[in-house]
């Protein structure tokens, strides 16, 4: 089994491939290039320029991968959830290259990514991946002259993971893919980016199992030792602190809060006590990031606070996989993308992190 962290590289999802697979020139990589290229013969895979290089050399290091369709690096995918065609402008006429400027073309409005820039660590995996854990710690004894040292085991355990899809599909017009270029590359690699990320991070808050993974807030082993009971209260925020402390949790460089943007906007109106501050002020919580996200938006107000550094997102893979239909709907030239790319997330140390038992918002 290959493991190799690179948190530097998959930031934001777009960073290089993770394991260098492919050309060097691969900031000339284009989805759009590679759409153009496909050869149905081969598997409706590229067949010219980086686009094809790099499939070919993710083939050769990764063995077993599905032949249909073909691989992109993580620095050039993103996912689109609508059909565009050329000739209406909001069905794909905005992205005919006459569009005036790529920097002012409005990106669909969705959550902001934040995990991994939360400290959230990433590997890059090749089968079922076991990340090992203390479950118990050692213990230590003062003893006397001659006196034998107690025999206290520490006991370990995994944090297992392994593969799950997460993908999106497109279907755009075998018009718009001919006329545009710029700007439909642009259009491409930010959405599928954003989509891909935003899954990401809703599993990571909210995630409830079953085909997606288990997220933070229904985590069965975190510690829930917080209730409001009401209005939120300073101490209320000062026992996320203390109760993480109480279970040696001391990793303040990645301890951060994760809210509702309703728990926010009370929170900033909330004094401490008269005229001693707010619960919170600018994007600080008792001195600790928080950051506020409509992935949250399936915990019912619940508040998290812990170490992004206990959380795992592991990849599987050269990158996404591509797959290309143009047969389904052919008479009306319309051509089908759909993208893969296996993901799971998961905490390694439970008890570094502290969820609200009931809403912070109330």
């Amino acid at each position: 089994m290959v493991i190799t962290e690179h948190a530097a590289t998959f930031r934001g999802l777009q960073g290089s491939d993770p394991r260098k697979t492919g050309p060097a020139n691969l900031h000339e990589y284009s989805l759009v290039s590679a759409l153009r290229s496909l050869d149905p013969q081969s598997g409706n895979r590229p067949v010219r320029g980086p686009e094809a290089r790099f499939d070919k050399a993710a083939r050769q290091a990764f063995e077993g991968l599905p032949a249909e369709g073909f691989f992109a690096p993580w620095s050039a995918l993103r996912s689109l959830r609508s059909t565009h065609t050329a000739g209406q402008f909001n069905l794909g006429g905005a992205l005919i290259e006459e569009t005036p400027a790529l920097s002012e073309m409005g990106p669909a409005l969705r959550p902001a990514s934040f995990a991994v820039g939360a400290g959230m660590r990433t590997i890059q995996a090749n089968g079922p991946l076991l990340v090992p854990r203390w479950s118990s710690a050692l213990t230590a004894t003062w003893v006397a002259e001659s006196q034998a040292v107690p025999s206290v085991d520490a006991t370990l355990a995994q944090l297992s993971l392994s593969p799950r899809a997460v993908g999106c599909s497109v279907t755009l017009s075998g018009q718009a893919l001919t006329q545009t270029d710029g700007a439909l590359e642009e259009f491409l690699r930010s959405e599928l980016r954003a989509a891909i990320a935003q899954a990401i991070d809703t599993a990571v808050c909210t995630g409830a199992g079953g085909a997606e993974p288990v997220g933070i807030v229904n985590a069965p082993n975190v510690s829930r030792d917080v209730t409001f009971g009401g209005a939120a209260t300073w101490a209320n925020v000062l026992s996320f602190e203390r109760e993480l402390g109480l279970d040696n949790v001391e990793d303040a460089a990645s301890l951060r809060w994760i809210m509702s943007h309703e728990t926010r906007a009370r929170w900033k109106a909330k004094e401490r006590a008269t005229g001693s501050g707010f619960l919170m002020e600018g994007e600080y919580c008792n001195g600790y990031r928080a950051h506020t996200s409509n992935c949250m938006a399936g915990a019912g107000g619940k508040v998290a606070f812990g170490a992004f550094s206990e959380v795992y997102c592991a990849t599987w893979g050269p990158g996404v996989q591509i797959i290309v239909d143009n047969l389904t709907q052919a008479p009306n030239r319309l051509v089908k993308l759909t993208a893969f790319a296996l993901v799971d997330i998961g905490i390694r140390r439970p008890v570094c992190w502290q969820v609200s038992n009931d809403s912070g918002a109330q």
